[in-house]
């Protein structure tokens, strides 16, 4: 907000993204992917070819993906998604599953930035992942105490519009935040 981006700078930048994406560590992808979310939700085109070419690499660094990356990917995704931008299925379905993996070592904003990408994937008609939903809601009885009045905002935010798409809901998850 406020800053001129180089759109010939973020091209270049794209194309070589495209061509290292084979190499990337999970860090790496997710970096990409939330920076490329970022860059779309101001407003800038971004190029739907590296967007692909990292995504798809979230299949091969899935099983090494921390709760932060987890989040991040899952953020960006619905973003991207948000932004207009096709979202590789096979990328949110990948990520969506090591929600249950890593649910037990979220922080208050990994919480609720799966459950809102969660929610806003559902919103675009993303198929998501019921066992992910409940995995990450039933930690928000273990981190709420510690949540900010966002993450508190998404929570809700996010269960109610998981509702509204006829996912269960983990009421306790709402009793914890409300």
């Amino acid at each position: 907000k406020g800053v001129d981006v180089d759109a010939t700078a973020v091209r270049a930048v794209s194309a070589e993204t495209t061509r290292v994406a084979g190499q990337m560590e999970p860090q790496a992808v997710s970096n990409i992917l939330w920076a490329l979310a970022k860059l779309a939700e101001s407003g800038v085109d971004v190029d739907a070819k590296a967007v692909r070419a990292v995504s798809a690499e979230t299949t091969r660094v899935a099983g090494e993906l921390r709760p932060q990356e987890v989040s991040m990917i899952m953020w960006a995704l619905a973003k991207l998604a948000e932004s207009g931008m096709d979202v590789d299925a096979t990328a949110v379905r990948t990520v969506s599953a090591e929600t249950t993996r890593v649910a037990g070592e979220m922080e208050p904003q990994h919480v609720s930035n799966v459950l809102f990408a969660l929610a806003k994937l559902a919103e675009k008609g993303v198929d998501v992942d019921v066992t992910a939903v409940r995995a990450v809601s039933a930690e928000t009885t273990r981190v709420a105490g510690e949540m900010e009045p966002q993450h508190v905002s998404n929570v809700l935010f996010a269960l109610a519009k998981l509702a509204e798409k006829g996912v269960d809901v983990d009421v306790t998850a709402v009793r914890a935040v409300s």
